[in-house]
């Protein structure tokens, strides 16, 4: 009988407790009711638009974070940003590629870092419209023009010239 009660009273003071430490009001920075509707809200990290581009608000990008050299961000279905995309810095050399360690990936400068990080070989040409350096082909880089506007570029070594006579840009990539 008093091994009943010893009982009884050991899982009322567990159900207790556990009904106190439940926070039944759980919030987040943003109403996640307002994801998908094609605004960034108060405090919302990313959205789509009606076309369904994503929209980012204020939010970290790959050449802000520690140990990461660039890459693209993409936003989820959630309206949370997917850093999956984000390149490490890797010690290699964008003039030659070498450096990095498996044939399917080449070394790209990333001017906003000053940082550089083995990525998969991209198809964009010289001129070409990019937001990130890893879409541009080997030895271009992604750099942006007075205007604001993102094209491929090649990346020259300091003093050399680039055959053909396309427009290198010196990113002051440490030789």
């Amino acid at each position: 009988m008093k091994m009943t009660r010893i009982i009884h009273l050991f899982f009322s003071a567990v159900l207790l407790l556990a009904v106190a430490g439940c926070n039944s009001s759980a919030s987040f920075p943003y109403d996640q009711s307002l994801c998908g509707n094609e605004t960034l809200d108060e405090n919302e990290p990313c959205d789509f638009d009606a076309q369904g581009n994503p929209m980012f608000s204020g939010a970290k990008l790959c050449h802000n974070l520690d140990g990461f050299a660039g890459g693209p961000v993409s936003c989820n279905s959630n309206c949370q940003i997917n850093f999956s995309g984000c390149y490490p810095i890797t010690n290699c050399s964008p003039y030659s590629g070498e450096g990095c360690n498996d044939d399917a990936l080449t070394c790209h400068f990333y001017p906003e870092s000053m940082e550089t990080a083995c990525t998969p070989h991209r198809s964009l040409p010289i001129g070409s419209f990019c937001d990130d350096s890893s879409q541009c082909m080997d030895q271009l880089m992604c750099v942006a023009d007075p205007q604001g506007e993102r094209f491929c570029a090649s990346l020259c070594d300091v003093g050399t010239g680039c055959a053909g006579d396309t427009q290198c840009v010196d990113a002051g990539f440490p030789s």
